[in-house]
């Protein structure tokens, strides 16, 4: 072989070994590169929880997106890194809205420190994300604005109850309406600070209602208790008799006269006529159902009742007097003697001396008998005035009782009246 075919042949040998160990390099290049494709690619889905890895995980960080990002680096497929790059640049910026969006919130709370500006740039950020993303915020996004709108409405609410901006003065014409309205716009802020210094603002406002309340029903109430005055002062009958004392005209037991006389005067019958003269005409018997028994004059005997009963003192009335209208009206209710006083007609009554218990009946009568004469009642409350013809010590002529004691008296006597129509 001439040298010239050997060099020849060496020359295509070296040209072969060279094609093969490029052709392995090369092989050994494209299969690294898969390698790493397909690392990175796999290291990109890991980022995502579902199969279709179209939702992020809703823990990843942007760490581990830089990690992942050094191995899209060193793929070289230039149009399959670049979508890569896409899909981690949306990555983080779903990180970066995902941590901003937690940071407004504790726990579900709104933080009332966000503001509306601070709503409206997340919630623009927010709607360029894919909608696969989107989702995993959604709960977050859509809780935004009715806290924040929740808190504006407690504020504004509550502070509308103040003349000041401090929220110290409470406006004059504030009412309980208004005051519940707050109240209740405050029930749907759930963020404690703000519902803490609210609560404590309209409890002045709640302190202050209470006062005027307080103050208005004490005005109402003596509107009323004025008006109930008025109403009871009104519902008075009273007959204006003449009156005429026993004891001072030394007719200590003419009870029963005084009484009827003060009512003939009433009347127009008897005016000139003197209780001395008039006692001295009454009947006397010893039986009462007759005529006087006992002394008229003269308080001895202690022992036994000194009286006359209603028939006969009305027998006595008529005869002396003219007057047909006198009638025995024993048994009659005291509401129907009530009937009398509202007709004008003053009722001679037989009750107790000083309104005690009646006791020890003799001869007919309590031995602490009391006539007296029955002129006034009160159709609202009930009450009785009664003019007592004895005179007490210190000037008493009249008494306005209970009807439930004048009742239990007169019912326990036996309901003996005159009625001097």
């Amino acid at each position: 072989m001439s040298s010239k075919k050997k060099w020849l042949f060496l020359l295509i040998f070296f040209l072969i070994l060279l094609l093969i160990i490029g052709t392995f390099l090369f092989v050994q290049f494209q299969y690294e590169q898969s390698v790493i494709y397909e690392s990175a690619k796999k290291s990109i889905q890991e980022l995502y929880q579902d199969s279709g890895k179209e939702i992020p995980r809703l823990d990843i960080s942007f760490i581990q997106v830089k990690e992942v990002e050094k191995k899209v680096e060193k793929v070289i497929y230039d149009r399959e890194r670049k979508k890569m790059f896409v899909r981690l640049d949306t990555l983080k910026e779903y990180i970066s809205i995902r941590d901003l969006v937690f940071s407004y919130f504790d726990g579900e709370v709104l933080k009332s420190n966000i503001t509306l500006e601070k709503i409206e740039n997340i919630s623009l950020q927010y709607e360029k994300l894919p909608n696969s993303y989107r989702t995993l915020l959604k709960s977050k996004i859509d809780l935004m604005r009715p806290q924040y709108q929740a808190i504006q409405t407690a504020q504004v609410e509550v502070a509308d109850l103040f003349t000041d901006h401090s929220m110290v003065v409470v406006r004059d014409d504030v009412n309980r309406e208004q005051y519940n309205q707050a109240l209740a716009a405050l029930q749907l802020v759930i963020q404690d600070d703000v519902s803490n210094f609210l609560q404590e603002r309209l409890n002045v406002v709640q302190f202050e209602l209470k006062k005027r309340e307080e103050a208005e029903a004490r005005r109402l109430a003596e509107i009323a208790r004025k008006k109930r005055e008025d109403e009871i002062a009104n519902a008075w009958h009273i007959l204006k008799v003449p009156y005429i004392s026993q004891n001072k005209n030394n007719v200590f037991n003419g009870c029963e006269v005084a009484s009827l006389l003060m009512g003939l005067q009433y009347k127009g019958y008897l005016e000139n006529m003197s209780l001395q003269t008039y006692a001295e005409k009454v009947p006397k018997s010893n039986d009462p159902f007759l005529g006087f028994t006992y002394s008229i004059f003269d308080l001895e005997p202690l022992s036994v009742p000194h009286w006359i009963a209603p028939a006969p003192l009305a027998l006595f009335g008529r005869n002396s007097s003219g007057n047909l209208n006198i009638i025995d009206s024993t048994g009659a209710s005291l509401l129907e003697l009530d009937q009398q006083i509202m007709a004008g007609n003053p009722v001679v009554i037989y009750l107790t001396s000083k309104f005690k218990d009646p006791k020890s009946y003799i001869e007919g009568a309590p031995k602490n008998i009391h006539v007296l004469l029955l002129t006034g009642y009160n159709h609202i409350t009930g009450e009785q005035i009664i003019t007592d013809p004895w005179t007490h010590d210190d000037g008493t002529t009249e008494w306005k009782l209970s009807r439930t004691k004048v009742e239990k008296i007169y019912n326990a006597t036996g309901k003996r009246s005159v009625v001097i129509g």
